[in-house]
């Protein structure tokens, strides 16, 4: 069920456009996360976000020794990896050259 508050994301339709990109590049794009939004100021993973990543990361056909997971709120951005065992918060920084 879609609404503004939660959104089903179709897992086999998802898998099968990674695999087919993953082909046409020539194996060099790769599924690295997820980013979705949450309705509130300062966002942070529910258990179904953490439950997500932890399911793609041990089903995902071809992966990247890490997933990203990225959510964005209303006036900040959450980042964090999961490497299979444990989810790291990150803070990203802009390098300006």
């Amino acid at each position: 069920m879609n609404s503004k508050c939660n959104c089903e994301r179709d897992a086999k339709k998802a898998n099968e456009f990674i695999c087919q990109d993953y082909e046409q590049s020539e194996h060099t794009r790769i599924y690295i996360g997820e980013w979705h939004t949450h309705p509130e100021k300062t966002p942070f993973p529910s258990g179904v976000d953490y439950g997500s990543i932890v399911r793609n990361f041990a089903t995902a056909e071809i992966n990247a020794p890490f997933l990203m997971m990225v959510i964005v709120g209303t006036e900040s951005i959450y980042y964090s990896l999961y490497n299979g065992t444990v989810f790291i918060s990150v803070e990203p920084s802009v390098i300006d050259e």
